[in-house]
């Protein structure tokens, strides 16, 4: 409970915390972080058609490994495709793998659902019912992040933001 790791005991952290954000100052502040954080409809858009257009090839590499030895005693070699996320990386394409695995048979990678991302960039564009976008359909931004601020730093930056004239 963010209360709790901003200093409140456990007692009394929820009546203080929900307290808090009822203050104008606090939950403006508030507001204005979170809007912050937030992804543009054109960035989500252009996630969105990236994952669609991803594709596994991207992501692999031939390479030569070695294979035992011939008859005659000879290095033997033979060709094999793995994944290649050092280049992933490079390019900027890391974004697009969901899930990466090392298990017995070596390192496995998962790409987001490029159906998913076509159904969803259909939606919010409003291709579907051939006209404008449905607001109920947009996808909404995930952060995943958390803001780790206390109480006393959001009405230091509240009561800062009133006395320059933004609040």
């Amino acid at each position: 409970m963010a209360a709790v790791r901003a200093g409140y005991s456990k007692k009394t952290a929820y009546s203080i915390g929900h307290e808090n954000l009822k203050k104008p100052e606090i939950a403006a502040v508030i507001k204005r972080l979170l809007e912050a954080q937030a992804m543009p409809r054109e960035e989500v858009a252009a996630r969105l058609a990236m994952q669609a257009r991803a594709n596994m090839s991207d992501f692999l590499i031939e390479v030569e490994v070695p294979d035992g030895k011939d008859e005659s005693g000879n290095p033997r070699t033979r060709r094999m495709v793995v994944p290649d996320l050092l280049a992933a990386k490079k390019a900027g394409s890391l974004g697009l793998i969901k899930k990466v695995k090392y298990g017995r048979d070596g390192l496995s990678f998962e790409l987001y659902d490029a159906q998913a991302a076509l159904t969803t960039l259909a939606k919010i564009t409003g291709l579907l019912d051939g006209g404008a976008s449905d607001p109920d359909m947009e996808a909404e931004p995930e952060t995943g992040d958390e803001i780790n601020v206390t109480a006393e730093q959001l009405e230091t930056q509240a009561a800062l933001e009133k006395a320059a004239g933004h609040g």
